[in-house]
């Protein structure tokens, strides 16, 4: 589309040191089939040339604004700030080190225009490395994909069941939803980085949320990135806090049970699984040793059963660092192709 539409819509970019990716965001954004956006980039106290350059393209197009500031502040908070600034019909919180396609936000218009009881509404994304090469994708579940629109009891128990569908650099809220709801609850400390799950589970409380299950967006994850460091982590890990955030909604909503619901135990397990994975990686076998000894004895899958057995075995037998980063290099091999020799261990 050519024209300009008349629903505005609010492209906010929270930006933090992000000099070598923002030029790639803000090119996606400004080759938008749909036009009436405006592009509001959040400085969170960048210590880098990121003001530097979105204030060159500033020059180029009188879409984007730049707000920086002084004070570095949380992830949770920062996303806070650019609902504060929000405006328009609709608000996407776009991250600044993604490229998006450029029917991502017609296409996102379309569908809460003819969905009117949806509150937010996601795509799925290539996962891209540092060269915009794509390397693997974030794909829905298949049994997610039986229906567009899902609310709060269709919904929680797949995510119980088979793990996050939120690809959270894609959704496009209605902003006054935003500005109503989400900027004046408090998050408890416990969500750290998964406080955007939260953000999603409250709104699936009183909307319904859509999902496009196309691949509308480029979800940018190379070997260096703080993204891909995080995926290394085994301790107090986004995982870890998205299942407190998971928690903390089945204990407001009265449904301790669920707890003990049988697709859940074995989530947290496969998560558990992956965190002794990942301190045997980093040598930490002590670690490894205790999140085994953490799972549960009952109640698991028997793949589950079967991984957990070899790694008690496994995680009893100390290994070389070589052999430890090929290990993490097969396990990533879709991030870190021909990248051997630049997998940092810090053990």
């Amino acid at each position: 589309m050519n024209y300009k539409q008349p629903l505005k819509v609010c492209i906010c970019v929270p930006a933090y040191n992000s000099e070598e990716t923002i030029g790639k965001t803000l090119e996606s954004l400004l080759k938008q089939s749909y036009e009436n956006i405006i592009i509001k980039i959040i400085n969170n106290c960048s210590s880098d040339n990121t003001a530097k350059i979105a204030e060159q393209y500033m020059c180029k197009d009188q879409r984007i604004q730049l707000f920086s500031f002084d004070k570095l502040v949380p992830a949770a908070e920062n996303f806070d700030r650019c609902i504060e600034f929000a405006e328009g019909i609709y608000t996407c919180i776009f991250h600044s080190d993604d490229v998006y396609l450029p029917t991502i936000v017609e296409k996102e218009v379309a569908f809460l225009e003819s969905h009117r009881d949806v509150g937010a509404v996601f795509t799925y994304a290539n996962v891209i490395n540092e060269n915009d090469v794509i390397t693997s994708a974030l794909l829905p579940n298949k049994n997610l994909k039986k229906q567009e629109t899902y609310n709060f009891d269709e919904l929680f128990p797949l995510i119980l069941k088979y793990n996050n569908c939120f690809v959270t650099p894609s959704a496009m809220v209605r902003t006054k939803i935003y500005k109503e709801e989400i900027i004046k609850h408090k998050r408890k400390k416990s969500f750290n980085d998964a406080f955007d799950v939260d953000v999603w589970l409250r709104i699936l409380k009183k909307y319904k949320v859509g999902f496009i299950f196309e691949r509308l967006m480029s979800y940018r994850l190379s070997i260096h990135s703080t993204s891909f460091r995080k995926l290394l982590e085994y301790d107090n890990t986004i995982t870890d806090s998205m299942f407190n955030v998971l928690e903390t909604h089945m204990i407001e909503g009265k449904a301790k049970h669920l707890l003990q619901n049988v697709d859940y135990i074995n989530l947290k397990a496969r998560n558990k699984l992956g965190n002794v994975m990942k301190a045997y990686f980093n040598a930490d076998y002590d670690s490894a040793k205790k999140v085994i000894r953490e799972l549960p004895s009952e109640n698991l899958s028997s793949k589950n059963d079967i991984i957990k057995h070899l790694l008690s075995i496994i995680i009893h037998i100390p290994s070389p660092k070589f052999i430890r980063k090929l290990l993490i290099y097969v396990k990533y091999y879709g991030i870190m192709k021909g990248q051997f020799n630049r997998i940092q261990l810090d053990k």
